[in-house]
């Protein structure tokens, strides 16, 4: 018997009906068919392969490239009811063990979030195959090309899956992807036959609007106080959006900063102030946005210019998902074509940085040679660039490459809490606090205060704990991991750093290999993405939003948006020319007048435009020419 969709949807997220194309998807999914979704931001991705996954028995294995963005889900299906865990590089790997055995043996669990490198690991694969697995499903799937503005090689393992359960169904989601990103998600994911379903990329609702300015900060000013209400604003780097947001709190708008480097607390501040519209303006790197649930942005500005179409749709589509009237405005400079240049060889370091990077990088984690595979460290890469007197976007590139090489993996900052699990039976804890004394006040008062620490890992604080039981919290801290070196306990102190999870043993960096065939391929799709990114900045006379629409090939007939910035100067245009051939007609009617006679002696802008209206009118039939004059026919 067929699940009723809309109970669920109405059940748990409180919708009483799907969004366009959702419910299609979806029944493709639970006829077990493999599936490529392509829906705009804010579309309802996640939906599309939770909602089947419900309505199924078994777990929904859920494939993501960014940890933030996966505790986010993780921690939305928690709170309206559903059970679903999360396993990335940064938990202990007991923790990743207890998590694993109860996806298998729990029959509760029905979603599994997971990074793509995991799904490599050899005791991974064992439990994936004992688990009852209705769905996988691939988020962000254009990051499996190398045609794609995101590509990441450990995607390409997920087809593995494939050969340990054939017969269960994908479904791969996207927000931005060419139809050769498409054919690529097909191919590299083994799909069979997929049924693709591709959305319009217009937005109907959105207007497009580039500005070309010597004074960024002046055509800011004007555009927030012109555009009333909810406004998020890109920035290039973390110092900017920072520079920015003091600059419009001066000038009396209420705005705030975001990026990847604040800690966890103050991110999670700064995310509900402007959720809750304490403040109006949030001006962010790319950190922000993603998983961000507010459909009344009226506004996203770019104060730079993006490397992409595919990055620049996806960002300026967080403004408008209520289906009222936005506005996404990109500033620029004439100087940005220049500017662009020197990207390349910011995004595209040469490979002697490269391997000093590399070097320094594992002589600050104290990593020995032939050591380090399959190991986590919270890394700050403002600090280490400091201390090495790098550029953070050039060390950052070659961060990048690395894990497109696959030596290592890089993880946002996440808020991960302490957790604790006891593993010693009772004997072993009474016999250990005889023995030590010193462990007996804390191992009683873990037991007393959080009921299952024996069978399940528990959130704690630390802090709380020395409170109740008069000690420092460092003293907490230092037992805790006294405890956790003798295996009565397993400790995970909380995480509020990114993290680089090593996937090889550290070697000599001559040693160190590079696919520079890759790299070169990379660097190419790069300039030829960020030149059709210039192209569309320049565009005069056509519709921004065909443009882009093009570009992803929509199969929808291309009509002019009517609100860009160039279909309203187009049509001021035809406003002024329908004046200015009125105003002609009306002149000739009763005084037949030579050519010479209109545009003699007039600015050259006015005789072009003249000029142009007679040839117009001539053309339509509207003129005559008698004896040399114009007449109204």
């Amino acid at each position: 018997m067929q699940p009723d969709l809309h109970q669920i949807l109405k059940q748990y997220w409180g919708y009483n009906t799907f969004r366009k194309g959702q419910e299609d998807i979806i029944n493709s999914v639970i006829a077990a068919k493999d599936t490529i979704a392509l829906l705009p931001t804010g579309g309802g991705k996640s939906l599309c392969f939770q909602i089947p996954a419900l309505a199924m028995e078994g777990i929904c294995i859920v494939v993501s490239p960014l940890v933030a963005l996966m505790k986010d889900q993780t921690d939305r299906l928690k709170k309206i009811g559903i059970k679903a865990e999360l396993v990335y590089s940064g938990k202990s790997s007991k923790e990743i063990d207890r998590i694993l055995d109860n996806c298998i043996f729990a029959g509760d669990i029905k979603f599994l979030y997971t990074s793509p490198e995991r799904l490599q690991n050899p005791v991974f694969q064992a439990r994936f195959e004992r688990m009852n697995v209705n769905l996988i499903a691939v988020d962000e799937a254009h990051c499996i090309s190398q045609w794609g503005y995101d590509f990441r090689p450990e995607y390409l393992k997920i087809a593995e899956l494939r050969k340990i359960k054939p017969n269960i169904p994908i479904i791969a989601v996207t927000a931005s992807a060419t139809p050769a990103v498409v054919k690529d998600i097909a191919e590299k994911l083994w799909l069979k036959d997929p049924i693709i379903y591709k959305s319009s990329f217009e937005r109907a609702n959105l207007s497009y609007v580039v500005r070309e300015t010597d004074d960024k900060t002046g055509q800011l000013l004007q555009i927030v106080d012109k555009i009333i209400g909810t406004t998020i604003l890109y920035a290039n780097n973390r110092k900017a959006t920072k520079e920015i947001a003091l600059l419009l709190n001066k000038n009396g708008y209420q705005a705030d900063y975001y990026h990847a480097g604040l800690t966890m607390i103050e991110r999670e501040k700064k995310q509900n102030d402007w959720l809750q519209n304490k403040i109006r303006i949030m001006c962010c790197t790319n950190a922000f946005g993603m998983g961000i649930d507010k459909a009344d942005v009226r506004l996203v500005i770019h104060y730079e210019m993006p490397d992409s179409i595919e990055a620049y749709y996806q960002e300026a589509g967080r403004a408008g998902r209520d289906g009222n009237k936005s506005f996404a405005v990109l500033l620029t400079h004439p100087a940005d074509e220049e500017k662009k240049k020197e990207m390349q060889a910011v995004r595209f370091p040469e490979f002697s940085f490269i391997q000093e990077v590399y070097n320094h990088l594992c002589s600050q984690l104290m990593i020995p040679w032939g050591e380090g595979q399959y190991s986590s460290y919270d890394f700050e890469i403002g600090a280490f660039c400091k201390k090495y007197n790098y550029d953070t976007q050039t060390t950052y590139s070659a961060l990048k490459i690395l894990e497109q090489n696959q030596w290592l993996k890089l993880n946002d900052a996440i808020h991960e809490p302490s957790k604790v699990m006891i593993l010693s039976d009772e004997f072993t804890l009474y016999k250990l606090e005889v023995e030590n004394p010193v462990y007996d006040t804390l191992l009683k008062f873990l037991l007393r205060s959080y009921g299952g620490i024996l069978d399940h890992y528990i959130i704690i604080q630390e802090e709380q704990i020395a409170a109740k039981i008069k000690w420092t919290t460092a003293q907490v801290i230092e037992l805790l991991n006294k405890l956790k070196k003798l295996e009565v306990l397993d400790y995970t102190p909380r995480k509020d750093n990114p993290q680089i999870y090593f996937l090889e043993d550290r070697i000599k960096k001559e040693d160190l290999l590079l696919d520079t065939q890759l790299i070169n391929f990379l660097k190419t799709t790069y300039i030829t993405r960020q030149t059709k990114m210039l192209e569309y900045t320049k565009l005069v006379d056509e519709c921004r939003s065909n443009y882009i629409r093009d570009y992803f090939a929509d199969e929808g007939i291309l009509l002019p948006c009517g609100i860009c910035d160039n279909c309203i100067a187009n049509r001021k245009k035809l406003d002024n020319n329908k004046s200015s051939e009125e105003k002609l007609l009306k002149l000739l009617y009763n005084n037949p007048t030579t050519i010479a006679d209109l545009v003699n002696n007039q600015p050259s802008h006015i005789k072009n435009e003249r000029l142009a209206v007679i040839r117009k009118l001539l053309d339509d039939g509207e003129l005559l020419v008698v004896d040399a004059k114009l007449c109204v026919k």
